[in-house]
């Protein structure tokens, strides 16, 4: 869906979108690993075997113009909301690619 310039509203609404579906699916990746792998499966081990990075790395590849200072915290997309769209549109791409793995086991 583009978004015309300037549509702060829609773009914070992709956002906020974008956060729940991560959130969903980091919890469905956790609970069939948990499922398939027992206790060692941890939200560590996730993070790791779906390689998210920290958004402090999207701030720096998008070459944000936004005090990192701003942005230490999820709470904080929306403060900086086009990095937040590239790390959180990565993220689900890395989640969705581990659920497919682990469903496969």
């Amino acid at each position: 869906m583009p978004l015309e310039r300037g549509q702060h509203q829609a773009l914070c609404a992709r956002v906020e979108g974008f956060y729940e579906l991560s959130e969903g699916l980091f919890e469905l990746v956790f609970d069939l690993g948990q499922a398939k792998h027992g206790a060692e499966w941890n939200r560590r081990r996730v993070v790791k075997e779906a390689n998210l990075r920290p958004f402090s790395y999207y701030h720096w590849i998008t070459g944000s113009r936004e005090p990192a200072s701003n942005v230490m915290t999820r709470k904080d997309y929306l403060n900086d909301p086009t990095t937040a769209l590239a790390k959180l549109e990565e993220d689900i791409q890395s989640l969705a690619k581990l659920y497919r793995q682990l469903q496969t086991l």
